[in-house]
């Protein structure tokens, strides 16, 4: 099967994009990548937004539909942040299958407008078991719950120089942007040899914050292959919502996913997926308030064979079930039934 797959390819996300393709090349199928933004035109700066918006959706719509015909392409999947394709049209002049996948869940702009366009597509795929009841419950059966998945060879122990171990060292880190919540947490662990990494944290009003700036390693965003480096030299990685939905704890982002299958202890915030994907203080370690994040953080950041015990068992549970390859696999399958 020729398969195309729309997202951003810079960053994080192109080398996530990256990853999830691979999934489909082991079960033999021909994938191309195109970043979307390439195919953006220049808009008359005089316009409304609403006008750039349309002429917008309209650029891209009628770039997808010359690109799959003439390369006759047998499923196309999106993975945008926006809603920025108009699938009625598409779908008029397109035979083959229209996938989206959505990793935003209940924040996604496409679910707070007219539906009808999950209508016109084949499948929708989402993170949020939240955004999938919901959907559900307005009458969409084309829409299914899919995690993240994971590149176990590439978030993997690898090889590192001393120069590198010594660098990355720490016993305790977190690494993501910053919010007042988030400081709000790191702040009642600070003794417990915290590193904090990314580079918004030196920026106001948390370069002013005494009780954190003293804890951030770098001044730059990692990025890459020294994410891996990050996670396997931190004996416990911490993973804390921005502000979290309300109403509801949903998605396990990709850290959930890669800082495990890197082999280390993960401390994550609750939210509903998770107890399907790892078994709860044995292969992942979970919290739901602030007394319980830091209880977990001193029991474990001193338990060092403890942690290391969750660690391998996260690692060994992604290879067993959360890999790219399982993630195409399941995606045929929804497809096939």
């Amino acid at each position: 099967m020729k398969i195309l797959i729309l997202g951003r390819l810079d960053g994080w996300m192109g080398l996530h994009i990256s990853h999830f393709s691979d999934g489909f090349i082991m079960l033999g199928h021909e994938v191309t990548l195109i970043d979307y933004h390439s195919w953006d035109r220049q808009v008359f700066s005089l316009y409304s937004n609403e006008k750039k918006a349309r002429l917008r959706q309209k650029g891209q719509t009628d770039n997808l539909k010359t690109y799959l015909l003439q390369n006759k392409t047998d499923m196309v999947i999106v993975v945008t942040a926006r809603l920025i394709y108009d699938f009625s049209e598409l779908r008029a002049s397109y035979p083959g299958i229209i996938v989206f996948y959505d990793l935003d869940g209940p924040d996604f702009e496409g679910y707070q407008k007219d539906l009808q366009w999950i209508k016109e597509i084949d499948l929708l795929l989402t993170v949020s078991k939240s955004s999938l009841r919901s959907l559900v419950n307005k009458g969409h059966s084309n829409v299914c719950y899919l995690s993240h998945g994971v590149n176990t060879d590439y978030y993997a122990p690898h090889v590192m120089t001393l120069k590198e171990t010594e660098y990355f060292r720490a016993p305790v880190a977190f690494l993501g942007r910053p919010t007042p919540r988030r400081a709000e947490y790191l702040r009642a662990i600070t003794t417990e040899g915290l590193v904090v990494w990314g580079a918004q944290w030196s920026r106001k009003p948390y370069s002013d914050n005494e009780n954190i700036k003293q804890f951030i390693r770098s001044r730059k965003n990692v990025e890459g292959m020294d994410v891996v480096k990050l996670y396997q030299s931190t004996g416990m990685l911490l993973n804390i919502l921005r502000e979290p939905f309300i109403g509801t704890s949903t998605i396990m982002n990709l850290q959930v996913f890669s800082g495990t299958s890197t082999g280390r202890c993960l401390l994550t915030e609750w939210v509903e997926e998770l107890p399907e994907a790892f078994e709860p203080d044995t292969e992942i370690l979970t919290f739901k308030n602030l007394d319980e994040f830091v209880e977990k953080v001193k029991r474990y950041s001193r338990d060092v064979s403890a942690a290391e015990k969750i660690g391998s068992a996260g690692r060994k549970r992604c290879i067993a079930e959360h890999t790219h390859r399982h993630r195409a696999f399941r995606i045929m399958q929804i497809l096939q039934t």
